[in-house]
Parts: structure tokens; C-alpha cells; sequence
């Protein structure tokens, strides 16, 4: 065993212990190499002669010396090497003892019997023999050795003392450092012990027991010195943590060990802290919306079971005390199916419980771990952690469907300051009407915008009444687009439009008093009941707008959900905000089915055929708005004061008068309920609850509802034990009769179990059904609509063909005489406001001059002069310089003629088509728009062309494609000279 010479290590043994001796190899082996191998030979020399001086040990990792009983270190260095290139060469005895030794680590130590001799590894030699394999990393690292690694990954190194923790983690940075490829194998094995929580886990017996806060602080620092030793093991990390994440179905004790290693990791690895906390989140998203379809798909009686089985604990302690819990080793997460007292309903119900308590423990981590950031609301510091809150919502959250509490993490902290505020709100506006945001993002946005700024306690008035109107300015946009195309109400073809009216409604429910503007003196603004009645202004023209959409043809009151109708149309009519009651019960007689967009490429539209085999309440919106009522027990108390519940107003209907006395027909109708209810009315049910759990005073979504159906569960369990134990058996006759019932019971659960699935298959294989005819035929629709415009295009181009000629308008034939003659309107406006460019243009300035192609912006290529000068001889540009020595006041300029081919009044009017810059207009385009505005008598009559020239003139001027003139300073002139164009 080890001393320390200079100083005392902790789990070292006393200095009159039994020395280290071999396992790998019997003595008879030992003694036939001593003649071979003199260092052995020493080595026994050694031990036979006490009085000789003990050899010592030099520790190169801790620097340190140590006594190593009557043989050195050096022997058994080179016991681990001869086993290991004994393995190399196929001997594998004494490598299979190597394997063996860490394999058992955690055996306990028994004595020897008298006589015999100790071949067993007491527990503080194994450190020895991991420094002597340190010191044989070359040899190890080769593929051969492979298990040999995997065992000693494996072994219990964090139940040992300091030493053998220090020794393990140089022996894993030696490993890495020789060989790479077991960076991999070394870190999984670390982030595999993350979600050990239980102490049996790394325990070690003849070792003082370590507690849990040692354990992991030992795991951090071997991971801490890997990553600093290795900088690019960070990525393989962040892979590892992430794929080695615990299944959805393991237990909350499983999950928070590992959150809560993964936040220390993020504390030391500053490059992951937002992928961890993406990682989080992200599970605890795919945790509570698979928990919400396990509710949705379980009878009312189990819902009620777990509710019970949550109240009937104290949620702070369980919170706190989740890793004192998982101490009890016995198996607690499993149940025997064979047991004579399994039910399948408990299980049922245990797994729903746990499912709950893991979410509420993970989320409450959450709350905890964002919390300090946002100590000043106000700060950069606080708004970049909330970016990345944001962040995490709109990729995580926001595209998950019905995720139930997650979304309560940016519901909290957005309520903490005005900027968060207005950031979250801008992020769901921005979702929600992009046009390139796919519908089912924009309506699950506008449900979050809804019922943020109705839910929202901290939600300013002003917010409120600005996303209300803005709501409402957008539904006139999509009523504008879908009303020509609309024949009656479709939840298909115009979802978007429907989403934001049932939007709009529940922000009305809910903060109707935000929207008053003005009310008479006598109304008390803490006393709701005192508005009832009254004339009351509201904000804009909201009562206008809102009445123009209820009461349009898209019909919404008839597709929005029929509890937030009801509500509102209550609140709107005592209100006098709006009476819809009539629209109501006129919508009482309208099958959505006879609007489906499916019928319309065969005409069936306006006609109900009466076999569709879905509800209708399946072509209506579903009531869901993300933040309804908080249920989970634990993290519900960071959502104190943060959250506006809903508030009966008394008088509002008579029906509140008889409120109380109606609570027990109410139980007795709750009592009769069977679990194959139809899903229709189930979902009703639930769905009743939305906005009346105000009438208890308690947060959870639905409590009201969810205490009825205790209450029943629990009346009908007494209704069914009170005959029982009335006329129980005794004896053989009571064991036959229990097994009877228990066969029974069974029996009737599997038929029923299978009843439901065959149901549930039935109805998923109509739906897909009809899914697949509703696909084809938006298919032939579309096929035929595409045909249809495609004829009528081919029929606009035929048109335009034939018409084409006679729109443009009728010039005299344009050739050289055009423009050469002096009389005609073409030299006068093409040839002498084209005359500021003839001093410098040059024989390439010649162009296509056409519309559709884009030319070089060289010289003059909008000029009607380059068409008659690509015609011109060369001595043209030669003869033209005698301009220069003229004076044209006192001399008769040279005329220059040439046959110029290809000029018409096709080719200037094309020309007249380039709008190279709106502020600008060349001569050529002068003359054809003078010509579409004015009579050809008024333009040719003597003086006017004249006197239009001397105005235009001095300001034309040669810019990079021609001649041209201010757009508007010739508008001003035309219209000062000519007068306005007549109107046709």
C-alpha cells in the first residue's frame, strides 16, 4: 500500500500493511523468470531480506514519493506491461486478471482464510495498478486493448477517496492525449453519471461514503480539466449532452439529476450555455405536449384521479426533496403485472402523475435559473437573456401544438418591463401577418397575442387598445380579399380571417374595460355590474368595424368556438356594445358542411348531402388559447399577480341567481357520465371551462370542472364499495368471489380497451379518407382553375394582337422627309431639341432600340437622331464639322440627305417606350405624349409648336442617354401654354 514520505494523502494505509502483490500471474510463473529476468530477481531478493532499505516510489503525476509495501513500483509497472504484451502476442491470462480487477471493483474486501494466500486486490491497491497502466498509456492505446479501456471507463472511481479520483482523471487525459478517438468514450462516460442521483450509483464498499454534492463536484472537475486540456472537445460535448438526454418516459428523479448537471456544465462552458438551455426547453416541450394528448386520450374519472392524487401532496416539499427521495434503492418505478392486486388504471394514473410532477420540476428549474437575470428589468443584461428567451419561443414553442405551460416562462418575464413587452408583442405581430408565414404559425401567433394581452395583469390599457385595433385593421384587409370570393362560411379557405376574429373576441371578454373610453359619472370603474346597461363610448370605431365582420358574409360567429360566442355575445349585448343574439340563432340553421371548399369544382355548394360522416364542430375553431389557467402545483408561484382570471360579472344573466342552487343537478348529470362519452362532448366540456373557471378562486385551468368530476369519481367509488362490504363472503367462498370480480373487472377492461381502439381507428381511417378525397378534389379544382386561366390568357394575347395596330396612334408616314422637312412637328421637336447633342455625337452611337433588352448606357441611344444617323453615309460625321465655322445668324446651314431605311412610327414609338428616369423626358417622348393628350388640330395650328419650343429650349439639356428635359418643368409649361388635357 502507499505512504507518503513527507506528508500524510488522504486514503492512504498505515505503514505496517500487507504489501502489494501480483494477481495477474501464479508464483510458480514468478519464480521460473527470475533467472530470465534479473529486475524480478531483485525484487524477491528484496523480500526475503527485511533489514534491507525500502525502495520507494516517485509519483510523476502528483510529484509526490510513496512507500509501496516490499516491492517497487518499477515491478509493477512492468507486470502491467508484460501482461499487456502478452496480450499482443495472444496470451491473454494475465490481461483478462487486469480485466477482472476493475471489472470487480466494487466487491467488498473478505480476509483470506488461515493458511491461504491473499490473492485478493484490497481496495486502495487498484489505484496502484491505474498509475502503473497510466505509465503504459503507448502500449495501451493500441485497438487490442479496447475492452480492457471500457472496463476501467466503468469502474466506481467517484466512490473512492481524493487520490484514486486524482490518479483517474490524468489517466483519462493521458488516454485522450496518446490517442484521440477515445475523447468520445471517455466524455460519454462522464455524461452518463449526470443522471445518477441515487448513491448505490457510485458507492464504493471499504470507502467512507461520499455525498451526492461531493460526487458531482469530483464529476465537474474531471470534465473541467478534459475541456481544458482538450479546447476542441467542446463540440463533442455538446453532442454527447445532448443525444444522451433521458427518454421521455424516465423519471423525474432521472431528468432533474440531469438538468442540474447540465446547468453546472453551463456555468464552466461559457460557448454552451444557450444550447443547453435549448436542450432544456426543448424536452420540456416534447414532455408537456405529449402529456396533454395523454390527458386528451384518458377517461374524466383518471384526469380526476391525478388532480386528487397532486393536491393530496404538499408541493414544496416534494419539490425540494426529490433527490432525498431517490436515496430508497428499492424499485419503486416498476409494477408487476402478474401481481394479484395490478390495475391497469393505477399505473395509468401513477404515470400521468409523474409525467405532471417531472414537467412542474423542470419548469420551476427554469423559472429559477432565468430569474437573476432579470433582477433589473430594465438592463441590456436583462434584455439580452430575454432575446433569448425569445429566441427559444419562436423556434421551440410556438410551432408546437397545444403546448400547455411552457410557454408561461416568456408570459412571465415579458410582464417584467415595457421593452420586453413590446418586444414579445412585435415578435407575434411580425408571425402573424407575414405573408410568407405559413397559416398554421399565423394562427397559433395571433392565439398568443390574444391571450397574452388578455391574460397578461401587466399588460399596459394602451397596449391593449392598440393590438385590439390593429387586430381589427387587418381583419378589414382579409375581409376586403375574401369577401368577392366568399358563398358562405369555410374554416378552410379563409382560416387566417377567422383565427383573428375569435382573437378579437377573447381580448373583448376579457379586458372590455380597456376599451371604454368614456362612461357617465354614476358608473364605478371597480364595479363591472355598473356598466351593464349604460351608454358607453369605446375606442375608434371598434362597435362600427366589429359589427361590419360579425354581420358580413364570412359569418365568423357561425366557425368561431361556441363558448367564446356565447360569452361574448352576452357581454356585448348587456354591454350594449352589439346584439347578436338573432345572428345566432339564424347560424342555429346552417350546416358548415354544405360551404366546404371541396364542393364547390362540382357545383355542390349551397347543398347539404347529409353524409358527412364528421361533427360540426369539427369545421369550427378550437377554443385554445395558450395562456389559460396555470395548473402545475409547484412553479405556479412565479405567476403570482401576473395573471388576470376571469370575473363573473353579477347580473349579468338570471341565470347567476340560480347559479348555487343548480351546483347538485350539475354533480348528479357529472355523476352519469361514462368514459365512452363521445369526444365531441368531452372536448365541450373541457372547453366550458375556459372562461368560467373564475367562479372558484383558484388558478388551475378548468378547477371548477376538475372538482365536479373529483367529486363525482369519488361518489360513484363509495356507490360501488357500499354493496360490497354490505354482503361480503367470508372464507373460500369470499377468495372464489374476489377472483370472479378481479376476472371480471379485467375482462371488461380489455373489451373496453379495445372497443376504444377500434373506434379510434375507425374514426382516424374516415378522416384520412376524407382527407385524401378533400386533396383530390382541391387537385381537379386547381387543375381546372389553371386550364381556365390559361385559355383566358391565350384569349387576352389573341386580342391584344389583333388590336395592337389600331391603339397606337396615326402618324404621317416617318422616313428622312420626316425630319428633314422644316414644316413637319417631328424636326421642330425631334431635330431641333435633339440639336444640343449633334456637336458631339459620334458613328457608334447606334442602337436596337428595344424595349424588352437592355442596352449600355452609352450616348444619345433614347435620341430619334441615332435611328436616321445609322443610315447616314460617313461623310456625314466628317461634313457635319463645317457647323462649327458657321454663324448661323448671318450664314444658311449645309442640308445633309440620305435614304434612311427602318424608320417608322413603330420604331419612334418604341423608341418613346425606355423609361430610363421618372424625373426626365426626351423630345421623342414629348411628341407621342402631346399626341395622346391633344387633338392633332390643336398641335398643328400655326405658333403653338413654335412657341412650345422657345419655352422647352433653354432648358434641354445632354445628359448619358440623350437629350431631355425636367418631367415636371414640362408638365408646368404644356399645361400654362395648351391648357389640361380634356378628360375622356
Amino acid at each position: 500500500m502507499l505512504t507518503s514520505t513527507p506528508r500524510s494523502l488522504p486514503g492512504t494505509l498505515p505503514r505496517g500493511s500487507t504489501p502489494v502483490k501480483s494477481i495477474l500471474k501464479p508464483a510458480s510463473a514468478l519464480g521460473r523468470r527470475k533467472d530470465q529476468n534479473p529486475a524480478l530477481s531483485e525484487g524477491a531478493e528484496a523480500q526475503e531480506t527485511p533489514i534491507k532499505r525500502r525502495k520507494v516510489l516517485f509519483d510523476e503525476i502528483k510529484n509526490v514519493t510513496y512507500e509501496v509495501g516490499r516491492r517497487t513500483m518499477d515491478e509493477i509497472k512492468l507486470e502491467v506491461r508484460m501482461a499487456l504484451e502478452a496480450h499482443l502476442r495472444g496470451d491473454d491470462g494475465p490481461y483478462d486478471g487486469l480485466k477482472e480487477m476493475f471489472a470487480n471493483d466494487k466487491k467488498r474486501y473478505l480476509p483470506p482464510v488461515v493458511g491461504e494466500d491473499d490473492d485478493t486486490v484490497k481496495p486502495h491497491e487498484l489505484q496502484v495498478y491505474l498509475m502503473a497502466l497510466t505509465g503504459c498509456i503507448p502500449i495501451l492505446k493500441s485497438k487490442d486493448c479496447n475492452g480492457l479501456v471500457k472496463v476501467i471507463l466503468n469502474c466506481s472511481w467517484l466512490g473512492r477517496d481524493a487520490a484514486f479520483v486524482k490518479v483517474f482523471t490524468h489517466f483519462l487525459a493521458a488516454l485522450v492525449s496518446a490517442q484521440g478517438s477515445y475523447l468520445n468514450h471517455v466524455l460519454a462516460m462522464i455524461v452518463d453519471k449526470f443522471q445518477d442521483s441515487r448513491p448505490s450509483a457510485w458507492l464504493v464498499p471499504d470507502f467512507p461514503e461520499i455525498s451526492r454534492d461531493t460526487m458531482r463536484d469530483r464529476l465537474h472537475s474531471a470534465l473541467q480539466y478534459l475541456l481544458k486540456m482538450f479546447p476542441s472537445a467542446t463540440s463533442v460535448l455538446e453532442n454527447l449532452l445532448r443525444n444522451k438526454f433521458p427518454f421521455l418516459d424516465d423519471s423525474m428523479r432521472v431528468h432533474m439529476a440531469y438538468v442540474h448537471n447540465l446547468l453546472r456544465v453551463k456555468d464552466y462552458v461559457p460557448d454552451l450555455q444557450e444550447d443547453i438551455l435549448d436542450m432544456i426547453l426543448d424536452r420540456v416541450v416534447k414532455i408537456d405536449s405529449q402529456m396533454q394528448l395523454d390527458l386528451e386520450d384518458t377517461d374524466d374519472d383518471i384526469t380526476a384521479a391525478v388532480m386528487y392524487a397532486l393536491r393530496a401532496e404538499n408541493p414544496q416539499q416534494e419539490a425540494i426533496g426529490w433527490e432525498d427521495a431517490a436515496d430508497d434503492d428499492s424499485d419503486t418505478e416498476s409494477v408487476d403485472s402478474d401481481d394479484a392486486d395490478y390495475d391497469q388504471d393505477a399505473v395509468r394514473i401513477k404515470t400521468l402523475k409523474e409525467s405532471v410532477e417531472k414537467m412542474d420540476s423542470m419548469l420551476d428549474t427554469l423559472f429559477e435559473v432565468y430569474t437573476p437575470h432579470f433582477a433589473n428589468p430594465g438592463s441590456d443584461k436583462a434584455f439580452d437573456m430575454f432575446v433569448t428567451i425569445l429566441r427559444e419561443f419562436d423556434q421551440m414553442v410556438l410551432p408546437t401544438y397545444k403546448s400547455r405551460h411552457t410557454q408561461f416562462l416568456i408570459f412571465h418575464f415579458a410582464q417584467q418591463h415595457e421593452r420586453l413587452t413590446d418586444a414579445f408583442c412585435g415578435q407575434l405581430i411580425a408571425s402573424a401577418f407575414q405573408s410568407n408565414t405559413p397559416n398554421i404559425l399565423k394562427q397559433a401567433a395571433a392565439a398568443y397575442l390574444a391571450s397574452f394581452v388578455a391574460r397578461g395583469a401587466h399588460v399596459p390599457r394602451s397596449l391593449v387598445r392598440t393590438i385590439f385595433m390593429l387586430l381589427i385593421h387587418h381583419l378589414d384587409q382579409y375581409r376586403r380579399k375574401y369577401e368577392p370570393i366568399c358563398r358562405g362560411p369555410d374554416l378552410k379557405r379563409f382560416h387566417p380571417y377567422y383565427s383573428l376574429v375569435q382573437a378579437t373576441l377573447y381580448i373583448f371578454c376579457f379586458r372590455w374595460q380597456d376599451l371604454v373610453v368614456s362612461a357617465p359619472e354614476f358608473v364605478d370603474p371597480e364595479d363591472p355590474a355598473s356598466y351593464i346597461g349604460q351608454d358607453l363610448e369605446w375606442i375608434g370605431t371598434s362597435r362600427k368595424d366589429l359589427s361590419t365582420h360579425i354581420f358580413g358574409k364570412l359569418n365568423p360567429l357561425k366557425v368561431c368556438a361556441p363558448v367564446i360566442v356565447e360569452e361574448f355575445a352576452k357581454l356585448a349585448h348587456r354591454l350594449n356594445f352589439m346584439y347578436a343574439y338573432p345572428l345566432i340563432e339564424g347560424n342555429k340553421r346552417i350546416r358548415l358542411t354544405q360551404y366546404l371548399s371541396s364542393t364547390y369544382s362540382t357545383g355542390g355548394a349551397l347543398r347539404d348531402s347529409g353524409f358527412d360522416t364528421q361533427e360540426e364542430s369539427f369545421h369550427q375553431l378550437d377554443p385554445y388559447f395558450p395562456f389559460d389557467p396555470y395548473q402545475l402545483p409547484v412553479s405556479k408561484r412565479w405567476l403570482v399577480n401576473d395573471y388576470v382570471h376571469w370575473k363573473a360579472i353579477p347580473g349579468l344573466n338570471a341565470e347567476d341567481d340560480d347559479s348555487e342552487s343548480d351546483e347538485d343537478e350539475d354533480d348528479e348529470e357529472l355523476e352519469e357520465g361514462t368514459a365512452t362519452d363521445s369526444d365531441g362532448g368531452e372536448s365541450e366540456r373541457r372547453a366550458s371551462c375556459i372562461l368560467r373557471e373564475g367562479e372558484t378562486d383558484t388558478d388551475i385551468l378548468g378547477l371548477d370542472w376538475m372538482q365536479r368530476l373529483m367529486t363525482g369519481a369519488e361518489r360513484k367509488m363509495e356507490a360501488e364499495q357500499r354493496p360490497r362490504f354490505a354482503d361480503e363472503p367470508t372464507g373460500d367462498a369470499a377468495k372464489d368471489a374476489a377472483a370472479k370480480d378481479k376476472a371480471q373487472i379485467r375482462r371488461a377492461q380489455v373489451r373496453k380497451a379495445q372497443i376504444q381502439h377500434r373506434q379510434r381507428k375507425a374514426n382516424y381511417v374516415k378522416q384520412l379518407e376524407l382527407d385524401v378525397s378533400q386533396l383530390r378534389d382541391l387537385i381537379t379544382q386547381t387543375q381546372q382553375e389553371t386550364s381556365q386561366m390559361r385559355k383566358e390568357n391565350d384569349t387576352i394575347r389573341d386580342l391584344i394582337r389583333r388590336t395592337e395596330p389600331a391603339a397606337q396612334p396615326t402618324f404621317p408616314h416617318a422616313d428622312s422627309t420626316y425630319f428633314s422637312n422644316t414644316d413637319s412637328p417631328g424636326t421642330r421637336l425631334g431635330g431641333i431639341l435633339e440639336s444640343v447633342c449633334w456637336d458631339h455625337f459620334q458613328h457608334n452611337d447606334f442602337h436596337a432600340h428595344i424595349p424588352s433588352e437592355t442596352e449600355p448606357s452609352n450616348n444619345h441611344f433614347l435620341t430619334a437622331t441615332s435611328l436616321f444617323m445609322n443610315a447616314a453615309p460617313p461623310s456625314v460625321f466628317t461634313d457635319r464639322q463645317v457647323f462649327a465655322g458657321i454663324d448661323p445668324a448671318t450664314t444658311q446651314a449645309p442640308t445633309f440627305q440620305w435614304h434612311a431605311n427602318g424608320v417608322s412610327v413603330s420604331s419612334l414609338w418604341a423608341l418613346a417606350q425606355f423609361e430610363v428616369d421618372p424625373e426626365e423626358i426626351s423630345p421623342v417622348q414629348i411628341w407621342f405624349d402631346l399626341a395622346s393628350k391633344y387633338p392633332y388640330e390643336l398641335l398643328f395650328a400655326d405658333g403653338l409648336l413654335t412657341s412650345l419650343l422657345i419655352e422647352l429650349r433653354p432648358y434641354i439639356r445632354c445628359i448619358e442617354y440623350g437629350a431631355a428635359v425636367n418631367r415636371q418643368f414640362y408638365l408646368d409649361v404644356v399645361e400654362r401654354m395648351i391648357g389640361p388635357p380634356a378628360v375622356v
